[in-house]
């Protein structure tokens, strides 16, 4: 194993088990809440963007606005749990890799 890859293994250990934290989480009754609320927060911005004014540029940024927000958490939460399972797969590889 490289210094390199040792200076990381901590990283990599961290963003595994931040990635199982917030898997944990959107699984868990107020995750799925949450998760919920934001897609409709988003679904009802839609809505909203389809029936407003084309012309009235204010108007549509709001409602652009009001979509992005819940759709950036919901994305920002499947990033931690993704890149959590990167790198346990890292992890898993380089053990294996050592046992051999």
């Amino acid at each position: 194993m490289s210094n390199l890859e040792k200076e990381l293994d901590p990283e990599l250990k961290e963003a595994a088990i931040f990635g199982q934290v917030v898997d944990n989480f959107m699984q868990s009754e107020i995750g799925r809440y949450i998760l919920v609320r934001a897609q409709e927060m988003e679904h009802q911005a839609l809505i909203k963007l389809r029936k407003c004014d084309p012309e009235n540029a204010g108007t549509v940024r709001q409602h652009q606005n009001e979509a992005d927000v819940p759709a950036m958490l919901v994305s920002w939460l499947r990033d931690a749990v993704s890149d959590g399972a990167k790198a346990l797969q890292i992890l898993e590889t380089r053990e294996q890799d050592h046992e051999n």
